[in-house]
């Protein structure tokens, strides 16, 4: 063979192609590869004529594209030949942005519902028969036709079921209760060969038929069945047995039927009873029963040798505060909490129950002995008596905490925490993304803002608040200052923070709290709280004092106030901050100028 150049060591995509529709060997191999994983059925579209089909924009020409049918004839076999060839070589419906190997512009596509009447009306089976792994997230617009769509398109051989349904409100599609229906029937078919079950969707008013069905779809699940999610929909008592002898069960996550009593529950899990022994996470939920939620977890930490993680939520009810306690307690006394990495709590306190309602540094000490917490969820919403101390002692313990939530209270507008006290937080947690706690950010600057001047003016020589520098490490106070470092190693301390939920936290000077969250978290997006709404004032009905009128109006002032921050300033803050970065890099690349 003689020398080849670079050009002749490379096939191009037309000779692929040209292979693949010669060669039926090729053309089986590169058609299973490319067929495997769809982000939708409605992708399937493709395969059918194109006068069958035509691409329109939705909401307007800068809406997404979605793809209909043209209903100018019925469809004939001849018709739905290529459909045929490739519908069964799919196996898994994945999420758009896990379909890497299509092209952007096809994952970005939407489907009309009157795809799904076509296939609908089909007399040949499922549409796709052999699919394996069903993950979706079906927009508002097309949520009911979701659970229309169940019984049609996907075949017999499902063994991983996700679905991410979006929070339906008054503007979303009513789900027809026979599609609910159809779609639980249809889960218990498959129920025996299922290894995962997210139905992550919004609980349906349809009462003790659908808890029923439901519950049925989990008592006919097998052995195999490793993952179990179905976030607020409830499950009986006959669910609840079954799922505790499941010898390869890891995560759990279900809402307790209200029907379900502690002796229930004593009975179920005495000694000597299989329950969840291979547990991992466990995700609970209940309408208003705290004390059912902590007597599920002390009857079954015996058994639980495995469990890392623990979420429980309170969904309607108030909560007396001493039930809180108790819990906090009963996780504690777990035989291996020493080994939880994720622990959250999610419930409103009942002001009328004994108090005081107050959560100190002394209800948080006995958990700084979980070195492995990654996740430490305390969203008790009644006041945290804390201060900066106390979240330098958090770091010093939780260095690998990813998520960390105290509260926040839904009265308290002030804290003892201070925007010096997150300082600690930057440096010593580099993986928080979430933050939730009540702060004091009534930090104030001495001099004007100039968001105007050259890179902004004022940030060349630093905001003018007061940084409490005893909350930094020696060994970064010893850096020498410089231009680029007007708050000691600010530029150092950079922390990968998305989310800060703040309750409702006062603010007085948007610019100089922006100036130090762009300092510290420039990668923050979301700033979250439960301040009041001036528009509450002009509701039918609505009446307050003037002490309550005058503060909805400062809420609702702080509130615009915090998105300001989030959405105006900082990024505008973060912005000037990389110019001045590129030039100075670019100055120190030209050297000193002579003059």
């Amino acid at each position: 063979m003689g020398m080849k150049t670079p050009g002749d060591q490379f096939i191009g995509l037309r000779t692929v192609l040209s292979l693949t529709r010669t060669s039926r060997a090729l053309h089986e191999h590169a058609a299973d590869a490319l067929w495997d994983t769809i982000p939708g059925f409605g992708i399937l579209v493709y395969s059918l004529p194109r006068e069958f089909w035509r691409p329109s924009s939705v909401g307007g020409p800068a809406g997404p594209i979605e793809l209909a049918l043209i209903a100018n004839r019925p469809l004939e076999d001849v018709d739905l030949l290529r459909f045929n060839h490739y519908a069964p070589r799919v196996k898994r419906i994945l999420l758009p942005s896990a379909c890497l190997h299509l092209p952007p512009s096809t994952r970005a596509l939407s489907f009309s519902p009157n795809i799904l009447d076509a296939f609908e009306s089909r007399p040949y089976g499922w549409v796709l028969p052999n699919l394996r792994v069903l993950c979706c997230s079906p927009e508002l617009r097309h949520y009911a036709d979701f659970y229309r769509s169940f019984s049609v398109v996907y075949g017999p051989n499902i063994q991983e079921v996700y679905t991410q349904c979006p929070y339906v409100n008054h503007t979303a599609p009513k789900v027809v209760e026979g599609h609910w229906k159809e779609t639980l029937a249809r889960l218990h078919a498959l129920a025996p060969n299922l290894s995962s079950l997210n139905l992550n969707a919004n609980d349906q008013p349809f009462g003790l038929t659908i808890s029923s069905l439901l519950s049925s779809v989990v008592a006919a699940t097998s052995q195999n069945l490793r993952v179990l999610r179905l976030s607020h929909l409830p499950i009986n008592l006959n669910a609840v047995q079954h799922l505790a002898t499941l010898p390869f069960l890891t995560e759990l996550a279900a809402k307790l039927d209200e029907d379900i009593a502690a002796n229930d529950l004593v009975l179920l899990f005495k000694p000597g009873n299989a329950c969840f022994p291979a547990l991992g996470e466990l995700h609970l939920f209940h309408s208003h029963d705290l004390f059912l939620l902590t007597l599920f977890i002390h009857l079954t930490r015996p058994a639980n040798a495995r469990l890392r993680i623990i979420t429980l939520y309170i969904l309607e009810a108030l909560v007396p505060f001493n039930l809180v306690t108790n819990l906090l307690d009963d996780i504690l006394e777990h035989e291996h909490v020493r080994s939880f990495t994720a622990i959250s709590l999610n419930c409103f306190i009942d002001p009328q129950s004994p108090g005081p309602h107050v959560l100190t540094e002394a209800h948080l000490r006995p958990f700084f002995k979980l070195k492995e917490l990654r996740c430490f969820q305390l969203g008790i919403r009644c006041d945290f008596d804390i201060d900066n101390r106390t979240l330098k002692k958090v770091v010093a313990v939780w260095p690998n905490l990813t998520v960390l939530i105290l509260g926040p209270s839904l009265t308290a507008k002030t804290s003892k925490i201070t925007l010096n006290g997150l300082i600690p937080l930057v440096l010593g947690c580099p993986h928080l993304k979430t933050l939730g706690l009540t702060i004091d950010a009534t930090v104030y600057m001495a001099g004007p803002v100039d968001l105007n001047g050259t890179y902004g003016s004022w940030l060349l020589h630093g905001p003018t608040v007061n940084v409490d520098l005893s909350m930094m490490p020696k060994e970064v106070l010893d850096i020498p200052k410089s231009f680029k470092l007007k708050i000691p190693a600010l530029y150092m301390l950079q922390s990968p923070l998305e989310e800060l939920i703040l309750g409702r936290s006062r603010i007085h000077n948007p610019a100089a709290v922006a100036g130090v969250l762009s300092c510290f978290f420039p990668k923050l997006k979301y700033i979250r709280g439960t301040w009041r709404h001036a528009e509450v004032l002009g509701l039918d009905n609505a009446v307050f004092s003037e002490e309550e009128t005058r503060e909805i109006i400062e809420e609702s002032e702080c509130g615009h106030a915090w998105q300001s921050v989030v959405n105006k300033i900082l990024p505008a803050m973060v912005r000037t901050r990389k110019h001045e970065r590129n030039a100075r890099r670019l100055a120190e690349r030209r050297g000193p100028t002579v003059a």
